[in-house]
């Protein structure tokens, strides 16, 4: 082998380093490619159909078990616990009556059961005060949330005779 140096090489004639292709071997290689082209295509859009369709399958079945849980009738659950002969459920549905002052006291059983059953409960307790402070004083026109209040009609610039 001998070593030629650049200078050689700009002397050579280029015919020499280069061979004709033989018949159709570039439309050959321009078929590989575009069948490398379109299996790499197909490859993207199956990729992007089976993540839809995971997708799609994902909000038939969640959106079938919501619908499922809105349909269902509710059940007593471990925290209804049953206070002073009267469950926390109950309790809720009375409050708005209670709060108001409207609960029927004349057979005061209900009225006695609701007081007894918020004195030992912390929950409905809770819901009980937040109820209360949330109601419109006709006395003083203030709206409370939590104890605090946010408006006044003095506060809001109202004219009072």
């Amino acid at each position: 082998m001998t070593d030629k140096t650049m200078t050689d090489y700009d002397q050579t004639d280029e015919q020499d380093d280069w061979a004709a292709c033989p018949a159709g071997e570039i439309q050959q290689m321009v078929r590989r490619e575009r069948t490398r082209r379109t299996k790499r295509k197909v490859a993207q859009f199956s990729s992007a159909t089976a993540i839809v369709a995971v997708l799609v399958m994902g909000v038939v079945v969640g959106g079938r078990h919501w619908f499922d849980q809105q349909t269902k009738p509710p059940t007593p659950s471990a925290a209804d616990q049953l206070i002073a002969g009267i469950s926390c459920s109950d309790v809720v549905e009375h409050l708005p009556a209670y709060v108001n002052d409207t609960l029927d006291r004349e057979s005061h059983e209900i009225y006695e059961r609701v007081f007894a059953h918020l004195q030992k409960c912390h929950k409905c307790d809770t819901h009980y005060k937040a109820m209360r402070d949330a109601q419109v004083s006709q006395s003083t026109g203030e709206l409370k949330a939590e104890g605090v209040a946010l408006f006044t009609p003095k506060s809001l610039g109202a004219h009072q005779p």
